[in-house]
């Protein structure tokens, strides 16, 4: 359903949860605002509709709120989007506003703020500027501060993220992690070791299921370290020539012909349900240059799959290096491509690690209980059980 907001008419909802776009909403939120409706609490959401929000609005019960919210900077626009929601918050009167991302998040605690919503709840994700530099770096962590010092609670989704903040002065202040850390954990029966893998998806993108594949699953962007993978992959196959390159994920910053002319490679795009993929896979690998606490090594940990992965921010919260997987440098091609060779040279030891790294992530990230624990977490802003970050 989508609601009408009617100008001079209070509605106070319990908590409006706003991001950029309607599919991170998805991805971080759907499955807590669903429980939170379930038990009872009257929640709305606040984000560009791209196509998903009828849908996110049947499946969870919430009232919608389109905005005009661009994911990249562009200082008209955003500002048309401040004075909307500001006045969109004054008429709805919301008890709490949860926000998360960079740009939902600037735009969420500035607007809160000023509407004087009570609590204000900032879920940080990632840090931008982890890797950026100069200038560009100085703008990013000054505007994550005026986020955090408008919001009235601070959520890092992983420890390692959270002394980050700590450390980069971002938040000097209390910061919590819910539960172990993850926005929504992962379905631990979705993703689970099947017996065979699909032969479906192997013809269709063009692989040889008896050649060894490594894959990579999230962002195709820079900061991803694409260019780090395909250079590993190069010292890979000196050793096993027939070993093959799998990329799922949306096409960002990364120029595709690269991609489609480095040998025995194969890009997907953005799949929908991304869980047959891990079944085709005998490594994981995600060099990443920054993250916050990566859903994609939950689910390849959950699916069997043996991980590699760079030492980037909350990789360490999922891995432990040696028991349940390789952690490497950021940057490190050499390392990446040893670590990567190990798995597929040693197939025990690889299935050994996979099967550590299974049990580790269904105790600890299970959907069940990250959803469990977060809902527990905003019902307990919204009674007062919890003090002010801004007050501690």
């Amino acid at each position: 359903m989508t609601a009408r907001i009617r100008r001079g008419r209070a509605t106070s909802p319990d908590i409006i949860f706003v991001e950029a776009t309607d599919l991170s909403v998805e991805f971080h939120f759907l499955f807590i605002m669903r429980k939170l409706v379930d038990g009872g609490n009257d929640v709305h959401v606040m984000t560009r509709d791209t196509g998903r929000l009828e849908r996110i609005a049947k499946e969870t019960g919430v009232a919608t709120h389109p905005q005009l919210m661009e994911r990249n900077p562009s200082p008209w626009k955003d500002a048309i989007s401040l004075i909307r929601m500001l006045t969109d918050l004054r008429t709805l009167s919301p008890r709490s506003v949860v926000y998360a991302t960079p740009k939902g998040a600037l735009l969420a605690s500035i607007s809160s703020r000023l509407a004087r919503v009570p609590k204000r709840v900032y879920v940080v994700m990632g840090l931008r500027a982890e890797s950026s530099t100069g200038l560009s770096k100085k703008l990013l962590l000054a505007l994550e501060r005026i986020a955090v010092r408008n919001s009235t609670h601070v959520v890092a989704v992983g420890p390692e993220l959270r002394e980050l903040l700590k450390s980069s002065l971002v938040a000097p202040g209390r910061v919590d992690v819910i539960g172990h850390g993850s926005a929504m954990g992962v379905d631990t029966v979705l993703f689970a070791p099947a017996d065979e893998p699909p032969p479906e998806p192997v013809s269709s993108f063009g692989l040889d299921p008896t050649s060894p594949i490594v894959g990579f699953v999230g962002r195709v962007a820079a900061d991803k370290g694409i260019d780090v993978l395909l250079a590993a992959m190069d010292f890979v196959r000196e050793q096993i020539p027939r070993a093959q390159l799998l990329i799922v994920g949306p096409l960002e910053d990364f120029h595709e012909e690269r991609i489609l002319n480095t040998p025995r490679t194969a890009l997907t795009g953005d799949l929908k349900n991304t869980a047959p993929v891990y079944q085709l896979m005998d490594v994981l690998c995600l060099p990443s240059r920054r993250e916050g606490l990566p859903t994609v090594l939950l689910e390849a940990a959950a699916s069997g799959v043996p991980i590699v992965a760079s030492a980037a921010t909350g990789v360490k919260d999922v891995i432990a290096n040696g028991t349940t997987g390789l952690v490497v440098r950021i940057d490190d091609i050499q390392e990446t491509a040893t670590a990567i060779l190990a798995y597929l040279l040693d197939p025990p030891m690889a299935r050994e690690m996979a099967q550590r790294a299974r049990a580790d992530v269904t105790s600890r990230f299970s959907r069940e209980f990250v959803v469990d624990s977060a809902t527990a977490y905003y019902r307990a802003v919204l009674d007062d059980s919890l003090p002010h970050q801004l007050e501690s």
